[in-house]
């Protein structure tokens, strides 16, 4: 599958998961534009569901649209974008991962509870090297016991910038 065949298969999986989820109550266009305003909705939604009875392939069903949800908040976020991870040593080689992170301005991030908060603390551009694979971050979500999908978000973003 090509880059650009894989994020319209990642938007039709999610935009079809959330019309589904919300009795089509959400706009799939705002949910694309605005991800980050429907965190606390999907993670209401998952803290509700009894998973620990889901099999492998229903984890894997579900941990590919968390991971599809996870990689629309980061690309809101840090204007991120999908690519094809090129390192031979990574483990993620082959893989379509998020890379090209970016923090403008400069800024610090911290966590309040469950709020992510972000400072301005200069003027400029940062890149951050870092690659993430949202669908295996999104089936890794699953194998947690505490489903709180919006501390796991500020644990992600948290370890972007260390």
């Amino acid at each position: 599958m090509e880059k650009n065949e894989w994020i319209q298969y990642g938007y039709e999986i999610l935009t079809d998961f959330f019309s589904k989820l919300s009795d089509n109550k959400i706009d799939p266009v705002d949910l694309l534009k605005r991800p980050q305003n429907y965190i606390t909705y999907f993670s209401n939604w998952l803290k509700q569901q009894n998973l620990s009875a889901a099999n492998k392939d229903d984890k894997s069903w579900l941990g590919q649209r968390i991971g599809f949800f996870i990689a629309e908040v980061l690309v809101a976020r840090y204007q991120s974008y999908w690519d094809t991870c090129r390192d031979n040593n990574s483990p993620l080689f082959g893989h379509f991962v998020l890379t090209g992170f970016t923090i403008n301005p400069i800024t610090k991030i911290s966590h309040a509870g469950d709020h992510t908060i972000i400072e301005e603390v200069g003027s400029g551009e940062t890149r951050i090297n870092k690659i993430i694979d949202p669908i295996l971050s999104g089936i890794n979500f699953l194998n947690q016991s505490a489903l709180d999908l919006e501390d796991y978000i500020n644990k992600i973003e948290a370890e972007l910038v260390l």
